[in-house]
């Protein structure tokens, strides 16, 4: 019984929450967009003025490049609708992963949760032998779902911004457009567990972590 009252009580605050981002999604997808749009121009800007010249930019130019990139991807922003945009999102992100990067974040919030290999597989509710492959660089970034980061970030109590900074290192973003991911992104924010999280999703009849 006691049980119940918690799942109740948890999933009407979860839900409550989901409530909110739903209200607010339009705007987090807009503010994601914008900043992996412009990462991604400003790269490919760099490429070429890198191939062009090996002259260094004056300020000036830099100031002047920045207005022109912040122009460009408002008016490519302007015409799409919200699933158009997490659709880009998601491949912009796509093609900026980066398995050291990920790796490095990984380690370093592992190393600073102070847990052993055996205690965060526990708490992250993933397999040890896939775990301790991964944190020594012995299993390559395709085969890491992002279920499975996820459940990571939830076993490592990481918060939203970091647990979106792992997850697109690598490939991969939170966005909200399924009500799932508005679930797991509140479970986040209020640093549920996975057996947590998992109580919510199932008694919204969504697939488990």
């Amino acid at each position: 019984m006691l049980l119940m009252m918690k799942g109740d009580e948890l999933n009407k605050k979860i839900k409550e929450i989901v409530k909110k981002y739903k209200e607010n999604l339009e705007e987090y997808i807009l503010d994601l967009y914008y900043e992996e749009k412009y990462e991604d121009l400003r790269s490919e800007i760099e490429i070429v003025n890198s191939l062009q010249s090996k002259k260094e930019m004056k300020l000036k130019e830099i100031k002047e490049e920045n207005i022109r990139l912040s122009e460009q991807v408002e008016v490519e922003v302007k015409d799409k609708d919200l699933r158009d945009r997490a659709s880009e999102l998601q491949k912009i992100v796509e093609k900026r992963k980066d398995m050291e990067g990920f790796e490095y974040l990984l380690r370093r919030h592992y190393v600073k949760s102070n847990k052993s290999q055996v205690d965060l597989a526990n708490r992250a509710n993933v397999d040890y032998t896939i775990l301790n492959e991964i944190l020594n660089n012995k299993r390559e970034l395709k085969t890491i779902s992002k279920d499975y980061i996820i459940k990571l970030c939830l076993g490592l109590n990481l918060n939203i911004r970091e647990s979106q900074e792992l997850l697109m290192s690598a490939g991969y973003v939170l966005l909200g457009v399924s009500e799932r991911e508005l679930f797991i992104r509140a479970a986040i924010q209020e640093e549920l567990n996975i057996t947590d999280t998992n109580l919510v999703l199932d008694m919204n009849g969504m697939k488990l972590l």
